[in-house]
């Protein structure tokens, strides 16, 4: 099982306002990234894709890891996704949820929170690169 989740990296070009990230002032580029529920490991990443508005989660989803999934597979997300819940999503609002598994969802999507605060810690979100 998986954990997917997007996040923004910052870049020097800009192209137009669908470049420009919700997140910081700028440029960017956004990347889905997956993460193992057991293990923490990162096993997916779809981008890089404009950060504006027509590349939201459930957008990037739709694109790739949800063709990739196995038959009554689904991955944890965040409310961004719940357009494809409960067929290939959980998300904590969606309407077949149950209240036992609401405390192990939200340690899940925290673990993932960590991993892009890591990104950010380690310069992969605040340094600019050089992208064209």
């Amino acid at each position: 099982m998986t954990s997917v989740d997007t996040t923004d990296f910052a870049v020097e070009v800009s192209r137009g306002k669908q470049w420009f990230s919700h997140k910081f002032t700028g440029a960017g580029l956004r990347y889905e990234v997956g993460l193992a529920i057991l293990t923490g490991d990162i096993v997916w990443i779809q981008g890089p894709l404009p950060c504006g508005d027509c590349w939201n989660d459930i957008t990037i989803f739709w694109l790739a890891i949800m063709h990739y999934l196995d038959e009554n597979e689904r991955v944890e997300a965040d409310d961004g996704y719940i357009g494809e819940a409960p067929k290939y999503v959980k998300t904590p609002n969606m309407f077949t949820q149950q209240e036992e598994q609401l405390a192990m969802q939200q340690r899940v999507r925290n673990r993932h929170e960590t991993v892009n605060k890591h990104f950010k810690q380690w310069g992969c979100l605040t340094e600019i690169s050089p992208w064209s």
